[in-house]
């Protein structure tokens, strides 16, 4: 297609570039400009991530042709300020902590810049409203709110910065905040390689069916194409978490649509995608099976012949389309319903629900003459790619360098390689870097990204007086066509299916089956939200059988200090009791509503995540430190805050005289990765362990320079004393500096951290958990009975975290969980019908928005954990799932309605009202 020279202004500069009539103005700010810092989350116009301002208007680059900018003024986000002269709007969001994974950042900051620009004291209405259309997964838009408030305010301290002293329990500004503000995070899709060419993928338009023949010659034959790869031409292993029944191409046949058959390789994306559709795959089409109960008869068609040949890491039952099998109890269940005073029975239902991450899958690879491959790319677990890259291609580990850029958003669904493997195989064949980016429709309906649907079956006995005495459990979990993560969401949604509550007879069945469907991953808090919703709507249905308010009720079961969890593992700091009366409290649980409105209540536990971890701190010649770990974050913000708050805390340094290294798996220490609420209680603490060990080596040296005793020295103010002699000092700096330049060499301090778990009675896959965090959340509704709508007058969520190291990163985490908490309970449903995803796109695919967002009050409980360090209790996962539980609540008191089915849609709610009529 023939080009034209373009003119426009972009950052006061005068641009003039060649451009097709089809070029974006996205591709020519991202591509021929280089300004990386306009992101592309969803290419419809749908997330907001590529706005910028056209003529000083907040626009959509993804959706304005690039010619359409001629004679025009642009301003991206690195136009608007640079580190040390940062805008307002941008010191704002930095300040009050706005930022988390940042990648809507860029675009969330130019719209409240339009806004400001036009109103410059905006109510939060008009802030809202301005917003609106820039989707946010991480922060669930109150601290965005807290940075308009202040900008319109003028409460800014624009001389803040991180303070020296008392580190733990510090508002610390992340140390990333400022290169996420300005633009200049490099993420996944923003590498660039010399003669770099792109990927694209050949899917499968069949939920089932056997593979006759693929020709490639087309593809082959194609101009731009640099390589073609299918199943057939390489050696492929198993691989997976759990469960490893995964390979990376299909070969015999293909278990669900959309699953990769081939990959292709050309000079650009377009051409890419062309050369796929050329190649011709036969197929002859198989029957399939979607629905669950289904998959579990005996004449179903078999998603898998052999599970032999998988390898599970779980003993379990597997047959037929059963691949996962979980029972376990404790007592005598049917004894206790026949000694109960009643039994109550129901049926929950929860959906497919999507990662919703706003940066979709994207990776490069790049081969050397040493026959070594290097992969940057968007992930939560570096070192789990390298090793899924080894067993799935069959090569050694240390064939692998793996390169995390900073991640725009991973909720779990940035665990697993997505088009990792593809880009390998392509730049191997290619000799050519290549780029390999999902689109939106891609990653919406992509395998390792979706949440288990789920369908609960709960039978319970109560006495009168409230006390429960029998429950009985029965999960039901769709896989879809591959399981790594099937039985680490039964084996997790197990432990909380008898919510945290004495029950002393328990019986818990876990099936998770195999059907044709997209294949489903480890989504944030995998299991919670389906069983928050499960038990919590049934607690409520069991305490009105006993005429019973829910927090009474809750209240009278709650497990306290010296209960023990469902496979007796013992409690302590068990502070769910304080969580469940502040979150009443919150929302006035005793004031009567008016007609139409009502009031719910959930309360849920979590654990706090361990795995295997390595920490270095090194020193540097004049006193500064280097602190090296092999994890990655995700967005939350605890690597470049509460991680380098304990470490200060344990060297006893300004936290600013310590510098987090990036770096690959080759120059960083192994660790398990991000996720599984571990990041403040495992890698924070490794910090601090490391911190302690070099901090007793400068003791060490400082006493023999002064000749005392190790255990007569103290630090500080960046001097090394003997106590009760302050005047007999060392400085540090003179310390790091002989020891850098004179003799020893550098010090190291050096934490290897891995826990054992805690002591359980019962048999079970996972057992015990350090740190068992509680939580309770409330919210007052209004529903329009003409509409179904729901009108979310106010929400409280109360968490105990056991030592707030950060409390504004707490807070960002649990008002983030809030946010997807309440997609899940009134808006998220991927819906997939024979096994093809209907809604691939965020106009149909609802995520919960600014306007949304309901008036939310974080409260932070601090009940030490008597695990671990500092009384620390992970917090990433647990706000997720009381949400489910406290709107369904709140809707049958509202209605006074059983609520059985996520997500509570206008249309769902009507269905209910209609119901009730009837």
């Amino acid at each position: 297609m023939k080009k034209k020279g373009l003119n426009f202004t972009v950052n006061g500069r005068a641009e003039t570039i060649d451009v097709t009539p089809r070029t974006r103005l996205l591709d020519a700010l991202r591509v021929d400009l280089g300004l990386i810092g306009t992101k592309e989350g969803c290419g419809t116009g749908d997330c907001g991530s590529c706005t910028v301002l056209l003529d000083g208007n907040a626009v959509n680059s993804c959706m304005v042709l690039a010619l359409q900018a001629e004679g025009r003024e642009i301003t991206t986000i690195e136009g608007l300020g640079k580190p040390g002269a940062l805008d307002p709007v941008q010191q704002a969001m930095v300040q009050c902590g706005g930022i988390q994974c940042g990648f809507c950042t860029p675009g969330m900051v130019l719209s409240l810049k339009d806004l400001f620009n036009r109103n410059p004291e905006p109510d939060e209405e008009e802030v809202r409203v301005a917003i609106s259309s820039n989707l946010c997964r991480c922060t669930g838009y109150t601290k965005i709110f807290d940075a308009a408030r202040a900008l319109r305010d003028r409460t800014l301290d624009t001389q803040a910065a991180n303070g020296n002293d008392d580190a733990i329990g510090a508002r610390m500004v992340r140390t990333d905040a400022v290169e996420k503000v300005t633009g200049s995070a490099v993420y996944a899709e923003d590498v660039r390689l010399p003669r770099m060419v792109y990927g694209a993928l050949v899917r499968s338009p069949f939920p089932h069916a056997t593979i006759l023949s693929i020709d490639t010659s087309a593809a082959v034959n194609h101009p731009a194409v640099r390589a073609v790869v299918t199943g057939r031409d390489i050696e492929m292993g198993y691989y997976g978490y759990e469960l490893q029944d995964q390979r990376v191409f299909a070969l015999e046949k293909v278990r669900y649509l959309g699953e990769p058959v081939a990959a292709v390789a050309a000079d650009t994306p377009d051409a890419a995608r062309e050369a796929a559709a050329l190649v011709k795959v036969d197929y002859q089409e198989l029957p399939a099976v979607f629905d669950p109960e289904e998959a579990m008869s005996e004449d179903a068609p078999l998603v898998h012949e052999d599970q032999n040949a998988y390898q599970l890491d779980w003993e379990s039952e597997r047959k037929g389309n059963l691949c996962y099998r979980l029972e376990f109890g404790d007592g005598d269940v049917e004894q206790g319903f026949a000694e109960a005073d009643q039994v109550v029975e129901g049926t929950y239902h929860t959906p497919e629900a999507h990662a919703g991450a706003i940066e979709p899958h994207s990776a490069t690879a790049m081969t050397e003459p040493t026959g070594r491959i290097t992969v940057w790319t968007t992930t939560q677990k570096p070192f789990a790619v390298r090793s899924y890259l080894a067993k799935a291609l069959k090569r050694p580990i240390s064939t692998f360098k793996v390169v995390p850029t900073h991640i725009g958003g991973g909720f779990g669904g940035k665990l697993f390689p997505v088009v990792e493997p593809y880009v390998v195989l392509l730049a191997e064949r290619a000799g050519l870097p290549v780029q390999m980016t999902l689109s939106r429709d891609e990653e919406m309906a992509g395998a390792m990204l979706l949440r288990h649907p789920s369908k609960v079956r709960i039978k319970t006995g109560v006495m009168k007086d409230g006390s429960l005495v029998a429950h009985q459990v029965r999960m039901l979990f769709n896989t879809g066509a591959y399981g790594p993560y099937g039985p680490n969401t039964a084996a997790l949604g197990s432990l909380m299916a008898g919510g945290p509550y004495r029950i002393p007879n328990l019986e818990i069945t876990g099936l998770v089956t195999y059907t044709n469907n997209v294949p489903k991953g480890s989504i944030r808090c995998p299991s919670g939200p389906q069983m928050a919703f499960a038990v919590e709507t049934h607690m409520d249905k069991v305490a009105r059988a006993v005429g019973m308010d829910g927090l009474s009720f809750r209240l009278k079961n709650a497990w306290e200090d010296g209960d023990a969890t469902c496979t007796g593992q013992p409690l302590a700091a068990v502070s769910l009791k304080e969580c469940l009366q502040k979150a009443a409290d919150a929302v006035e649980w005793d004031k009567p509503c008016p007609p139409g409105s009502g009031k719910g209540l959930a309360c849920n536990w979590w654990v706090s995540g361990t795995w295997g971890t390595q920490t270095l701190i090194e020193t540097n010649e004049d006193a500064t430190f280097r602190l090296i770990s092999g994890c990655v974050d995700m967005g939350t913000g605890g690597l470049t805050s509460s991680v380098l708050q304990m470490a200060a805390e344990g060297l006893g340094v300004p936290v600013d005289s310590i510098q987090l290294v990036r770096g690959d798996t080759d120059t960083l220490p192994w660790d398990h990765g991000h996720g599984g609420s571990r990041m403040t209680f495992t890698i924070a603490r490794s910090a601090y362990e490391a911190a302690l060990d070099l901090k007793r080596q400068l003791l060490n040296e400082a006493a023999d320079r002064l000749e005392a005793a190790p255990d007569d020295m103290a630090l500080k103010d960046g001097r090394v004393f003997v106590r009760g002699d302050p005047s007999n000092a060392i400085g540090l700096a003179e310390i790091c500096y002989n020891r850098h330049k004179k003799h020893g060499g550098p010090m190291i301090g050096v934490s290897s951290l891995l826990d054992d778990q805690p002591p359980t009675t019962k048999e079970h896959p996972i057992g015990g958990f350090p740190a068992p965090s509680f939580c309770a959340h409330a919210v007052e509704l209004a529903v329009d009975e003409t509409t179904g709508e729901i009108d979310l007058k106010r929400y409280a969520a109360v968490h105990d975290v056991g030592k707030a190291v950060n409390p504004t990163g707490c807070e960002g985490q649990i008002e983030g969980g809030v946010a997807m908490g309440l997609g899940l309970a009134m808006m998220e449903e991927l819906r997939e019908v024979d096994g093809k995803v209907l809604n691939p796109s965020f106009a149909d695919y609802l995520l919960i928005s600014a306007e949304d967002m309901p008036p939310t009050q974080t409260i932070l409980v601090e009940q030490p954990a008597v695990d671990g360090i500092m009384g620390i209790k992970g917090v990433g996962e647990p706000p997720i799932a009381p949400p489910t539980g406290a709107i369904a609540n709140a809707l049958a008191d509202a209605l006074d309605v059983d609520v059985s089915r996520l997500p509570l849609t206008p249309e769902q709610v009507s269905a209910l009202i209609a119901e009730r009529k009837t």
